[in-house]
């Protein structure tokens, strides 16, 4: 009767101790997965603005010539460069080029203009959707660029 005890007694924990590590391992495989699908459903503002974005220069009250259909097409790319073209009745314009970077807490865009880091201009990020873009100038004139997704 002793021995039965004792093999009795050494069971038990070894089979909690397994069953501890069963629920260990079912409630990992359970919340890695939701944690991965919150983590990768929202992207960083890097992320969100790369890509083409146009605005109507008429719709931001600074339009280049009265009665025109004058457009700013800004495109951001992964090298952190921003193309910046102006396009006039649907006829490209002046294209200028420049680099990008964001705030610590990517609420500011940083554009460099010709790439120096003395001539910069900021801009509050507003709104950063999948398909819409506000911007306004903190750096300065305090306007306000509302832009859509081009691509």
């Amino acid at each position: 009767m002793i021995k039965f005890i004792l093999i009795y007694l050494t069971i038990i924990p070894s089979s909690i101790k397994y069953m501890s590590k069963v629920k260990t391992a079912r409630l990992i495989s359970v919340v890695i997965p939701i944690l991965l699908f919150i983590s990768c459903d929202s992207l960083s503002n890097k992320e969100k603005i790369l890509g083409s974005w146009e605005t109507n220069l008429h719709k931001n009250k600074e339009a280049l010539e009265p009665g025109g259909n004058d457009k700013i097409v800004l495109t951001f790319k992964k090298d952190q460069t921003v193309e910046s073209k102006i396009m006039r009745n649907e006829t490209e314009g002046s294209i200028k080029g420049a680099t990008y970077d964001f705030s610590a807490d990517q609420k500011e865009l940083i554009v460099y203009r010709e790439g120096k880091k003395e001539r910069k201009n900021v801009a509050a990020i507003i709104k950063l959707t999948d398909t819409e873009l506000t911007l306004v100038d903190v750096s300065g004139s305090g306007d306000t660029l509302e832009l859509k997704r081009r691509d």
